[in-house]
């Protein structure tokens, strides 16, 4: 510590004062053990954790996913489960993941009416070239799902393959097959 701060060891973890600020180690909530909870009250601090009054904590999840639309679908179609606040500039806003798998199924039966049913035909058509790589992405859906590259996808493997594509959209993949698999049945 510097010459202007202390650091103080209390059963709440550590507190450090100094340059008149007051920060706690360790985040209390509401219901944990009540002698931390009172050494914030002797102190003064509220609770750290807690919003201000009129404040929203920020949705960090991806995009996708705080969309309820797992594969970025752009916005534009009028699609069946959109949200009445289309909030995002460029993707659309669904009420409930579903809507945004049932999308996803009815873009495929559309591609699968241009004749586009390989693996690398859909992702291909899906995530351009110019904005992904989209080698990487072949590679890795691939890797995950089991279908080759050049492999016709059917629309029973539209859910292993939408489960895939939402990690590698995401970051993330945080639906179980059978939510996937319901809103595939939509379509």
């Amino acid at each position: 510590m510097s010459a202007t701060g202390y650091a103080i060891a209390t059963g709440a973890g550590l507190l450090i004062v100094g340059a008149g600020a007051w920060a706690l180690s360790q985040r209390t909530s509401a219901g944990s053990d009540p002698q931390q909870q009172s050494i914030l009250e002797v102190l003064g601090v509220e609770d750290i954790t807690a919003p201000l009054a009129g404040e929203s904590q920020a949705d960090t999840r991806p995009r996708g996913i705080r969309n309820n639309n797992p594969l970025n679908i752009e916005s534009g179609a009028p699609w069946q489960g959109l949200a009445p606040d289309q909030t995002d500039p460029r993707f659309a806003v669904f009420i409930d993941p579903r809507y945004g798998y049932r999308a996803a199924a009815r873009i495929l039966q559309s591609y699968a009416k241009r004749g586009i049913t390989t693996l690398t035909g859909i992702l291909g058509t899906w995530a351009p070239a110019g904005e992904n790589d989209l080698q990487a992405y072949i590679g890795h859906i691939a890797k995950r799902t089991g279908i080759a590259p050049m492999q016709h996808v059917q629309p029973g493997q539209y859910p292993v393959l939408f489960e895939a594509m939402t990690l590698h959209e995401n970051g993330e993949q945080p639906y179980d097959l059978a939510l996937i698999r319901e809103g595939v049945s939509w379509a």
